[in-house]
């Protein structure tokens, strides 16, 4: 018996061990799993991130919400506000720095200040000019396209292009993008007549283009032959035109994707 008791005591102190060291096997899969799980999610949302050419995580989640990322399987917002990691190109593309002296506590700002400040100043009745926006130009029409085209880059890009032509469609809230080899006739109505045809394609056809009032007697003789009517907006006034703004969201856009870029990269547009 002192035997049995013995042989029985050592079995179950093996067992004992045995379950100990599954429980110890299980734990450190568990945790393996758990680790390769969100080292999955991080780089799912990191990848798809950058493929976005690096938004703000705001932004991102709400064309999540919006079901606008339908094709990119698994991305949800709680997975980006969770797992994605800080983006150094976000930074460089979309910080803002808030202006000085607008909420001074030192001094009171004059009243010719605080209007220079307002983005909508006092109307006056003795102006010989009426200044327009160009929210209130779409608002008050159908299918309204603003375009503008920004200054040379530094360097031309591996097909020779130096700058873009930037088109707003008020409507669908749409920025599209077309890159020049220079300001010739030739290369803007090449660029018109493609975004004309797209946007023709998606049943948005431009029944009235907005632009800045240097433009060629050609450029709008193939948009009057567009069927579209064609407004230029007064001198010096930018915000008739919303492709102005247009133009600043797309450079932030484009600067954080090419901040994800190597540093020695020939453009290829």
């Amino acid at each position: 018996m002192p035997t049995t008791d013995y042989g029985m005591s050592h079995s179950k102190t093996r067992t004992i061990k045995n379950n100990k060291s599954l429980f110890k096997t299980i734990e450190t899969l568990q945790s393996t799993h758990n680790t390769q799980v969100q080292w999955q999610r991080q780089s799912n949302s990191y990848i798809n991130h950058q493929c976005l050419f690096s938004p703000t995580v705001d932004t991102l989640c709400k064309a999540i919400d919006n079901d606008q990322l339908i094709g990119f399987p698994h991305l949800t917002s709680a997975m980006v506000r969770k797992y994605l990691p800080e983006s150094t190109a976000t930074a460089k593309g979309h910080m803002k720095r808030i202006r000085r002296n607008t909420r001074s506590t030192t001094k009171n700002p004059t009243p010719d200040e605080i209007i220079e400040l307002d983005f909508r100043p006092t109307i006056d009745e003795n102006a010989e000019t009426e200044l327009f926006i160009g929210a209130t130009i779409g608002e008050q029409n159908d299918r309204v396209i603003y375009s503008d085209q920004t200054g040379n880059f530094p360097v031309q890009s591996y097909h020779s292009k130096r700058l873009m032509m930037v088109i707003y469609e008020y409507r669908s809230n749409a920025i599209i993008v077309k890159a020049l080899k220079n300001n010739s006739d030739e290369s803007i109505l090449a660029a018109f007549n493609e975004v004309y045809e797209y946007l023709t394609s998606k049943n948005l056809k431009p029944k009235l283009h907005v632009m800045d009032n240097q433009c060629s007697k050609a450029v709008v003789k193939q948009i009057k032959k567009a069927e579209a009517n064609i407004q230029l907006v007064p001198p010096d006034d930018h915000r008739a035109n919303a492709a102005k703004r247009a133009i600043q969201t797309w450079k932030d856009h484009w600067t954080a994707g090419m901040g994800q870029c190597l540093e020695k990269i020939q453009l290829m547009s």
